[in-house]
């Protein structure tokens, strides 16, 4: 009997201190968060604050235990309402805020405001009902998102404007397009446009970007005439004043993707695009590929073929995660929209975009490249051609720097 109840008192030791253990262990992992970690009871007052809370909004811990959050960190618009809501969240466990993400203000012990963003979830603790919070600093991707939805509504705008002065359609969009190559000391670009009527929807561009990059962009609209030219033009817009937001590539491709699904995706136009960002001084170039043809990259080891790396423009809201190339040595990039392996050859079909590749090799192999010759080579090449139906635009791009390496390359036919 005795024997029974030391081994239950001993049981019931190594149950509380299994307990202390797993507390202690969830308390430090709970310290150790980067994102600030906040605990409050049914009446709002705050019982866990880690050392990210305090980082963030200036109160050390011994300052914000036994205080309401609300008194503490609402913002004046959401005190009133917090405070009015934490009897029922005392009740029930339930509230406006329980099981979401939502963007608020909060305020620091400073007086200044940030925005921040919140998740709550609410667990039961004695029969007693307690939330825990965490939360994130969005300030500055509110800022870039802010940013860029004024990029969007200032090309709106200048678009607008646009088609009030649309004289004439095909000078106007020749107007758009660079008028004179790009030249520095390590770079250099230079494009060609052929429309295949009196409104295109291809483009081209090279932005000088600030610290000395140079963000180089060719793109295709779906369909043709005045519609597809607006588009473009649209898109154009949007790089341009994106160009001066010191927005990451990736970010500003998903803003211009869903511009074009809320405003021309529901009636089925797209746009693919290729646009890579040129760091001479980094030697690297960061780039995109929108389900737009591969660019062709050949330094003085290899030619390596920029693939597609994520879906067209318009369709799918979705991720568009840049790549990276590693630069060495002197280098020449070629972008180009599908017209030019798309023509037409008697008794033999389309030109073929192997055909189009092997030819590029050919090109751009040689010790001088002029991109503005390149319909007369396809069109050589080709010797029965019946004629481009399409837009044909191309842009070179050639510098000096150290190196590439890709995951996909070739040499000559594969």
């Amino acid at each position: 009997m005795v024997l029974s109840q030391n081994n239950s008192v001993y049981e019931k030791k190594n149950q509380e201190e299994s307990l202390l253990r797993r507390e202690k262990e969830i308390q430090s992992m709970a310290r150790a968060s980067l994102d600030p970690l906040i605990m409050i009871n049914g009446q709002g007052v705050i019982n866990f604050w880690n050392p990210a809370a305090k980082k963030l909004f200036g109160y050390p811990e011994i300052e914000a235990l036994g205080v309401c959050i609300h008194t503490l960190l609402a913002g004046p618009e959401d005190r009133e309402k917090a405070l009015e809501m934490m009897p029922e969240f005392a009740r029930t466990g339930e509230g406006s805020v329980i099981n979401n993400v939502r963007e608020i203000q909060a305020r620091c012990k400073n007086g200044a405001l940030l925005d921040v963003e919140l998740s709550v979830a609410a667990f039961e603790v004695n029969g007693q009902w307690c939330a825990v919070g965490v939360l994130r600093d969005v300030t500055e991707r509110k800022k870039n998102r802010e940013a860029l939805q004024t990029a969007w509504r200032k090309a709106e705008e200048a678009n607008r404007q646009l088609s009030m002065e649309l004289l004439s359609l095909s000078e106007l969009q020749q107007s758009l397009l660079p008028d004179k190559p790009y030249t520095t000391s390590c770079l250099s670009a230079r494009g060609f446009y052929q429309p295949s009527g009196l409104a295109a929807g291809d483009y081209f561009d090279y932005l000088a970007l600030p610290g000395g990059a140079l963000r180089c962009v060719i793109a295709d609209v779906s369909g043709h005439g005045a519609r597809a030219a607006f588009i473009m033009s649209m898109v154009r817009t949007f790089f341009h004043f994106a160009a001066n937001q010191k927005t990451p590539l990736s970010d500003m491709i998903e803003a211009l993707n869903r511009q074009l699904i809320q405003k021309v995706g529901k009636q089925g136009d797209f746009v693919t695009l290729l646009v890579t960002d040129i760091y001479p001084e980094n030697g690297c170039i960061e780039y995109i590929n929108a389900g737009h043809c591969p660019g062709f990259f050949k330094d003085e080891e290899k030619m390596t073929e920029i693939e597609a790396t994520s879906p067209l423009l318009g369709v799918v809201d979705t991720g568009y995660p840049h790549q990276r190339l590693e630069c060495r040595g002197k280098w020449e990039l070629l972008l180009y929209t599908d017209g030019f392996y798309e023509c037409r050859i008697q008794g033999r079909g389309i030109f073929g975009y192997d055909s189009f590749k092997n030819l590029c090799v050919t090109l751009l192999n040689r010790e001088v490249f002029d991109v503005d010759q390149l319909p007369g080579e396809v069109a050589n090449c080709a010797e029965a051609i019946v004629g481009f139906d399409d837009d044909l635009t191309a842009l070179h791009v050639s510098g000096t720097s150290r190196g590439i390496r890709t995951k996909h390359s070739y040499t000559g036919d594969n």
